[in-house]
Parts: structure tokens; C-alpha cells; sequence
């Protein structure tokens, strides 16, 4: 599931060092409370990861119950693709932040090659645990995500190039798959 709403305004334009500045408020900025009615029981285990968004999602949707933080479940972090103080648009500095990640390179702070690690680790201790759970993390994390899990033979019906605030997907193992 992804986390609900964060309430950032952002800009349109930034230079490099507002848009490293703008990444940081975000990731401070509370979310959107949803009303109280949303709150549904949890299946099995609740993991988030370690930005307090993914928390304060948890606390709305299932209330009380206990969560396990995990940095396996973290955002993809993003940085500025180059020093500037030109102010550039805000698709600029995200599109040049993702080709960056995607290619490996290493003004980026973490590479596709660790996240696919970093999701695969999570993949791995999910089954071993052998239960139903709930995962709370971030849209662009969810695509490696996904993609780690379909590997490891889990299936779903929804196919989605883009997870809306609060949107979960659901996944399982097929019965031949199961240990």
C-alpha cells in the first residue's frame, strides 16, 4: 500500500539545492488524516517503513495495532541531477533524479541495484514469516517492489503504472507455491 496524502505544496520551479531542500520538507510533511470510519482491521503484520508518513498511514487505516519499521520499505531516495542555481521545472529535477537511479549512477543517493536488493531482502523475510501482511510504502518504491515479488511467483489482477495516495494492491502465492 502506498501511504496517504502528504500536505506539500510543491513548486514548479527549483534550483539544485532548493530541490534537495523541498525533498527533505517533504519527507517531514504530515499526511492527510483520513476519517475515522476508514480504520480496518489488519491482516497479519503491519510493516512501514521508516519516514514517519508510512507510520502516520499505519496509525489511520489500522489504528493501534503493532507495526514493525523496516528501512527495507523506505522511499527510493531522490537528489538533484547536477549543481545549479538555475531554477529549473520540478519534472526536470524528478525525471533526471529516476534516469540517474535507473542507470546506477552514483550522485544518486541509493541505485536500481540496491533498491532491487534492498526489495528482494523484504521479499525474502515476508515469506519466510509465512503469514498474510500488510506492507506501507512509497510510489516509486512500489514498482521495484512488485516487480520482486511477481519473481518470487506471487501473482495479482490489478496492473497499475502509477499507485494513487493510500491505494494498496493485493498480492498471494498460489497454492502450488506456498510453503
Amino acid at each position: 500500500m502506498r501511504h496517504c496524502k502528504v500536505k506539500y505544496d510543491w513548486r514548479s520551479f527549483y534550483s539544485s539545492a532548493e530541490f534537495d531542500r523541498a525533498c527533505r520538507e517533504y519527507d517531514r510533511a504530515p499526511i492527510e488524516v483520513a476519517k475515522p470510519s476508514a480504520i480496518q482491521e489488519a491482516v497479519g503484520a503491519v510493516y512501514i517503513s521508516r519516514l514517519e508518513r508510512s507510520k502516520s498511514t499505519a496509525l489511520c487505516l489500522y489504528g493501534e495495532v503493532p507495526q514493525e519499521q523496516t528501512e527495507l520499505l523506505d522511499e527510493v531516495p531522490l537528489r538533484f541531477g547536477f549543481d545549479t542555481e538555475l531554477r529549473l521545472p520540478l519534472w526536470f529535477w524528478n525525471l533526471t533524479g529516476r534516469i540517474q537511479w535507473f542507470l546506477n549512477h552514483p550522485r544518486q543517493a541509493e541505485s536500481r541495484r540496491l533498491t532491487e536488493r534492498r526489495a528482494r531482502k523484504l521479499v525474502g523475510r515476508v515469506c519466510a514469516a509465512g503469514e498474510d501482511c500488510v506492507l506501507i510504502t512509497h510510489g516509486f518504491y512500489m514498482h521495484t517492489l512488485i516487480k520482486e515479488c511477481q519473481k518470487s511467483g506471487f501473482q495479482t489482477k490489478q496492473q497499475r503504472a502509477h499507485y494513487r495516495n493510500g491505494q494498496g494492491i493485493t498480492l498471494w502465492l498460489p497454492k502450488e507455491r506456498q510453503i
